[in-house]
């Protein structure tokens, strides 16, 4: 009887994924996009951990290496930009350098952010179409609707508006819209200086956040003029401003909670590691979207 010969390929190495948000702790949905991500991931198993940790909640982004066991290690921020928590306040707190760190026999891997990959244009346009339709309304004349695409934006780092400036040019070249600008909660242009600015009868707003948390169901809307602090409000919002332009608003929701965005971080692991591909690509499809 021969012996069996043992195979001279490494053992294999565990993969655990971790799913990095912000999370609130005045806002207790703020951290749901995140945790729905990080469960269907995990329901795919192609993973052996799926994690998610966040800055301000349970648990804690610090102590998220030491929470999984696997020898690789995909780390993916769930942020719509680059700026001061993907380049200064997560590395900080994993105590990582780089795309590529490796301590104690695992290697942490470290992916761009959601809000950058390519699909977010698609993304932000589905967006504005949905939000009339749900509405009820008649889709405006493109050459009478203008769309603002609304931000966090920071000024401790100059990278945070990227996202959002690069998409508003993006859509500014898709010629869906008369106007497209960009508008911000903690920088100019701010938003609270959006609404004087448009020229057209009809607007779209669309806030490209992750979560229907604070900044974007209660402070844009407040910002923004349409809205008092705790007032509800229901799509079209009719003269916001008690003007002929705009003569009508409708404002959208935040990205983060569709299902498709699950396939988007699947793609920034793809980009560091080969991963098997579902049937269907990160596009964002009507079935999705609706």
């Amino acid at each position: 009887m021969n012996p069996v010969k043992k195979s001279g390929l490494p053992p294999a190495r565990n993969r655990a994924l971790v799913l990095l948000g912000h999370g609130s702790s005045q806002n207790a949905d703020s951290s749901k996009p995140t945790r729905m991500q990080a469960d269907a991931i995990r329901q795919r198993g192609l993973f052996d951990e799926v994690l998610a940790a966040f800055w301000r909640e349970e648990p804690h982004m610090s102590r998220a290496l030491d929470m999984v066991r696997s020898d690789d290690v995909f780390v993916i921020p769930y942020f719509i930009s680059n700026g001061y928590f993907t380049e200064q306040i997560i590395p900080r707190e994993l105590k990582i350098t780089g795309r590529l760190t490796e301590r104690d026999g695992r290697r942490i891997f470290y992916g761009e952010p959601v809000g950058t990959h390519p699909s977010m244009t698609q993304a932000l346009c589905r967006s504005a179409e949905n939000v009339v339709t749900e509405s009820g309304s008649a889709r405006p004349q493109s050459q009478k609707t203008t769309l603002i695409v609304v931000g966090h934006g920071t000024t401790q780092n100059e990278h945070s508006a990227d996202a959002i400036l690069r998409q508003v040019d993006l859509l500014k070249k898709e010629k869906l819209f008369a106007e497209v600008l960009p508008a911000f909660t903690a920088q100019e242009p701010y938003d609270r200086n959006a609404l004087p600015l448009v020229r057209t009868p009809y607007v779209i707003v669309t806030p490209f956040f992750i979560s229907d948390g604070l900044h974007s169901r209660e402070d844009v809307p407040v910002n923004m003029g349409f809205a008092k602090k705790g007032e509800s409000w229901k799509n079209p919002v009719l003269n916001p401003h008690g003007k002929e332009n705009p003569r009508c608003l409708w404002y959208a929701r935040a990205i983060g909670s569709e299902p498709w965005m699950a396939e988007v971080i699947l793609e920034r692991v793809r980009e560091i590691e080969p991963l098997p591909h579902p049937e269907s690509s990160p596009q964002i499809s009507q079935t999705d979207a609706d």
